[in-house]
């Protein structure tokens, strides 16, 4: 069942513009923030593992990139 439930958080996520449905992995992510001001952020899928941590949320911490997997609670 978990597959249909990430299908359904992406599908409720996609019209706002901090989510990046497009973002496979933090290399791509970190292309995306390079020359953006602190705390700018988007969150990504996590293809890791989907089933506890399907969501990522990379972010730009002191001019670093930071990535930090978001957990499901249910």
């Amino acid at each position: 069942m978990t597959g249909p439930l990430v299908i359904n958080e992406i599908t409720a996520l996609v019209h706002y513009p901090w989510f990046h449905y497009d973002v496979p992995s933090k290399d791509v992510a970190e292309a995306r923030l390079k020359k953006r001001t602190n705390m700018t952020f988007l969150v990504r899928p996590s293809f890791t593992t989907p089933q506890t941590f399907p969501f990522t949320l990379s972010f730009i911490q002191s001019g670093q990139p930071r990535h930090v997997r978001i957990a499901r609670l249910s």
